[in-house]
């Protein structure tokens, strides 16, 4: 009788306790909320819920308004959208994180939003620089309520890094947590974000 090894015995019971086989389930990636509003009030409640702040407007005007507020302050504001006034040709692409320190408020145009999570998809050319997202104290995205998704599933199909490179998935302001269970909003990020849902009227 042949006297098996250490290694084949312990392959042998493997072989003997193997689980039986199972055919992987399948994910539905459309979910059964194909109505717009349903998306919207998803997206809104996912958002806040992350610490975010949501303002639906009918028009880019409005928002046009409070960047007038915002850059008559004594902060240093940056906008990157050319819709809502005048863009900052201070911030390039190569602009160093010493020379944003200081920006209090950014305003970021955002691709579009996921449902689910309360996330925004940012590509590169929208935020001019990759480090503004994060070195600003507060961040103000804008986004059509028509550019909502429903899950990370539509968002994957919706990017083409080939065309974009860099983006960024952005839910809420910055937070952070220790073993505590202490959260902490603005530790190493924006203290605040704010946004703005534009109506779409096509």
């Amino acid at each position: 009788m042949k006297i098996l090894s250490a290694r084949e015995e312990i392959l042998k019971s493997i072989a003997q306790n193997r689980p039986s086989y199972k055919e992987v389930s399948e994910i539905n990636i459309t979910g059964d909320a194909d109505d717009s509003r349903d998306l919207i009030k998803l997206f809104i409640n996912a958002l806040e819920n992350n610490s975010g702040k949501v303002i639906q407007v009918e028009a880019i005007e409005s928002i046009k308004s409070e960047l007038c507020k915002d850059l008559q302050g004594a902060n240093y504001v940056v906008n990157t959208i050319n819709e809502i006034g005048s863009t900052n040709p201070e911030i390039t692409s190569f602009t160093s994180a010493g020379k944003m320190n200081h920006v209090y408020k950014a305003y970021i145009k955002g691709k579009f939003g996921i449902s689910e999570n309360g996330s925004i998809w940012i590509d590169e050319n929208l935020m001019v620089n990759r480090l503004l997202p994060f070195i600003s104290e507060h961040l103000v995205i804008l986004i059509y309520d028509n550019e909502i998704v429903l899950n990370m599933h539509e968002a994957y199909k919706k990017i083409d890094i080939a065309k974009t490179g860099f983006g960024v998935f952005v839910a809420g302001p910055s937070k952070t947590a220790d073993i505590e269970q202490s959260l902490v909003v603005g530790a190493h990020g924006p203290r605040s974000l704010i946004v703005y849902l534009i109506k779409d009227k096509s």
